[in-house]
């Protein structure tokens, strides 16, 4: 499987991010570096899907839709819903705190960061990559490992990419050491 991807691979023309959460700017950001994006927590109980939006200026929001799955298979279609909604910037509506928990099933965000491993994935073309966050030291929020995963879907499949982003997210990280 290592053929069809590098680890740690930079990707500045085609997935032009720069910045060590998906929050932050892009570095020269224009519509045609707009690419599909979600965030993908994996808890006890459920994976967590977040469907994240690549605004105008470039800035990252997460909205609707969410999904929580139980499954692999569910997954990957939460996934691919969620690429596919995320293009769509003008569906994307803010949300408060408490309501973005709320459609998590969260009662705070530390709550889930600490109880979760998650990642980040983006998609341009047929380009998938896959970054890994972790908890932070001073446990407050996620921060980017600086391991990513870049694969070409038309070369490992969706199935492939699942099975990457699935070993991703069985990895132990500082959030479940603590």
């Amino acid at each position: 499987m290592k053929q069809f991807f590098n680890i740690v691979r930079p990707l500045k023309k085609l997935l032009a991010f720069k910045g060590s959460s998906p929050q932050e700017k892009t570095e020269d950001f224009s519509e045609s570096d707009r690419f599909k994006a979600c965030g993908v927590f994996k808890t006890a109980t459920a994976y967590k899907v977040v469907t994240e939006y690549n605004l105008d200026y470039g800035y990252y929001r997460s909205a609707e839709p969410f999904f929580i799955v139980k499954t692999e298979i569910e997954l990957l279609k939460a996934i691919k819903d969620a690429l596919d909604a995320s293009w769509h910037v003008d569906a994307c509506t803010d949300l408060s705190t408490k309501d973005y928990l709320n459609r998590l099933k969260e009662r705070s965000f530390k709550h889930l960061y600490h109880n979760s491993t998650s990642c980040f994935i983006r998609l341009k073309g047929n380009i998938l990559e896959i970054t890994k966050y972790e908890l932070h030291p001073s446990g407050r929020y996620l921060q980017e490992c600086p391991e990513k995963v870049s694969l070409s879907i038309d070369e490992v499949g969706w199935d492939g990419a699942l099975q990457i982003i699935m070993s991703i997210l069985n990895q132990e990280n500082n959030s479940n050491s603590r």
